[in-house]
């Protein structure tokens, strides 16, 4: 009996731990001309839900509270002209359950259609629109999901990349994402989601649409969050990433931190005292 105790306990703390060792996606951060007008058209159009509200930016999270959208305020930094980003280089994609009849609330409320609706060769239907500031979206009804949700929920961030395969390892090998669908030559496609499947990249390589640099874009305009418990020793084991914004703690005592890959991706890190999902 006091073995099988034993080996319980050592389940339990090896589950545990595993789970506060975590690096999940936690938001994607877009500075748009009116925080708050954007935060209310994704509340009204796609099911979110604003969880916090402050003085720097509005974070909203999707039904599924596997990841939200930080709507930055910053009137000194220029925001990002989303209008031309070809689509292609980069866009968020959200699962649905009905895109037809999601396409016609959407256009009704602001968006316009960038690729309209098509059928896939593995069943899936898929549209690309932009929302009222450009932002390229989207929507994707799979015949089989790659996550498990219900009601619409952000599914994937999109990059088209000069090397589609070492953007994945990286991603696989610093931030513990696993590869959950991946394909051949030409493109290299691959989904990478993060070790609890909340969200993806999606990296592949187009030859013919530009590669976005993200070097030229400030994460005060655009970053991907990841949460983890072991900031520290994630930004030990990060020696490869340029430094944007060293360690810090704000004064609700979350720890931050802002960093480039090899890539040039905006990626900042948080150990929230209190999380917001």
């Amino acid at each position: 009996m006091k073995k099988l105790i034993a080996l319980i306990a050592l389940f339990l703390s090896t589950t545990l731990t595993g789970q506060q060792n975590q690096i999940k996606f936690e938001h994607i951060a877009l500075l748009l001309p009116d925080a708050e007008k954007a935060a209310e058209w994704y509340c009204s159009n796609l099911d979110m839900k604003i969880v916090n509200k402050g003085t720097g930016s509005i974070f909203v999270t999707d039904k599924a509270k596997n990841i939200m959208f930080e709507f930055l305020i910053n009137n000194e930094v220029k925001h990002l002209n989303f209008k031309e980003i070809n689509a292609l280089s980069m866009h968020i994609a959200f699962h649905v359950r009905d895109a037809e009849k999601l396409k016609k609330k959407l256009v009704d409320s602001g968006a316009s259609i960038e690729s309209d609706l098509t059928l896939t060769n593995s069943g899936d239907k898929i549209m690309i629109l932009r929302d009222p500031w450009g932002v390229p979206l989207q929507f994707v009804e799979r015949k089989n999901p790659m996550l498990r949700f219900e009601g619409i929920y952000v599914e994937h961030i999109a990059f088209n990349m000069e090397d589609a395969i070492g953007a994945g390892k990286w991603f696989g090998e610093n931030l513990n994402m696993v590869i959950v669908k991946e394909s051949g030559a030409p493109d290299y496609g691959r989904f990478v989601a993060d070790s609890g499947k909340n969200m993806m990249f999606e990296l592949y390589q187009k030859n013919e649409v530009p590669v976005l640099n993200l070097r030229d874009i400030l994460p005060a305009q655009f970053h991907i969050a990841f949460s983890t418990d072991t900031i520290e020793k994630l930004k030990e084991s990060l020696k490869d990433c340029d430094v944007v914004q060293d360690l810090f703690t704000t004064d609700s005592g979350d720890k931050i931190m802002v960093l480039r890959n090899k890539e040039g991706f905006p990626l900042q890190f948080v150990n929230r005292k209190k999380p917001m999902m």
